[in-house]
């Protein structure tokens, strides 16, 4: 699968939406109260609960039947009477064109800027962790306790739902492997690995507020990036918020994607 490295094939892309999918739909689906629902042409991802920043539908590439699409995702999420957004990666065709235009028929707009998504194909070992820092592999429910707290920390998320969300059913999966920062002893950051054959999604990448700017997020990616070399991945994908695109840079990661999110008002 050496035409994975090409960063602007579409395959390689339609190789890291396949990953994004699956692994929200191995989060959602292994949490307390989510759901993953794979369709042909959307994937519904909700969360149990009515927070539309974790319920979406993604139109998937290649786009087919979009009206389908849109009445699947009202119908999921009329039922359960949660909000939710849509989904689709941004692309310079007709069909995503018409695509976006029938989401903004059906009465949703444009959710702030489009989340980048990002590549890097590892060429060297990563570097060396701040010396302080402590990084372990999640391997038991107290570590992944700690991984859970210090992510949903980071993200500025109530820290007791982490165990609804990041689950020891999620932790098991052969796919994942999660990994801990910590600084005497307390968690200060996060990282994930699922991977999905020659892709390394990097997930779950956070620091806490109070140990931002160290150089712990970085830290906890390289051995997040790292364990996808090991487990035979050819490049590693992200999705980056606007505190963390400009260490992925500096990191090496390529901005090659971007997706468009869009919600009712």
């Amino acid at each position: 699968m050496s035409y994975l490295l090409d960063l602007e094939d579409e395959r390689t892309l339609c190789a890291f939406d396949a990953n994004y999918l699956e692994s929200f739909g191995a989060i959602m689906g292994s949490s307390a109260l989510g759901e993953f629902c794979d369709r042909r042409d959307v994937s519904l991802l909700c969360c149990g609960a009515p927070i539309a920043e974790f319920n979406w539908a993604h139109v998937k590439r290649p786009v087919g039947d979009v009206a389908a699409a849109l009445d699947h995702a009202e119908r999921y999420f009329e039922a359960r009477k949660l909000p939710y957004r849509m989904e689709l990666r941004a692309h310079p065709s007709p069909d995503s064109e018409r695509a976006r235009q029938l989401i903004r028929q059906a009465g949703f707009e444009p959710v702030d800027a489009p989340v980048p998504g990002m590549a890097l194909t590892p060429s060297s070992a990563a570097p060396p962790a701040p010396q302080e820092l402590r990084i372990e592999t999640v391997s038991d429910e107290a570590s992944l306790d700690a991984f859970a707290r210090a992510a949903f920390r980071g993200f500025g998320y109530p820290e007791n739902a982490a165990s609804l969300m990041l689950t020891p059913q999620l932790w098991s999966r052969p796919q994942v492997e999660a990994f801990v920062g910590r600084v005497e002893g307390e968690p200060v950051a996060s990282a994930m690995l699922i991977a999905s054959g020659p892709v390394a999604g990097i997930y779950w990448v956070a620091a806490v507020p109070e140990a931002r700017r160290r150089g712990y997020g970085e830290a906890l990616t390289w051995a997040a990036v790292e364990a996808g070399r090991h487990a035979g991945c050819a490049v590693a994908s992200l999705q980056a918020s606007v505190m963390g695109r400009p260490v992925y840079e500096r990191m090496g990661f390529q901005h090659v994607i971007d997706y468009e999110r869009y919600q009712r008002k």
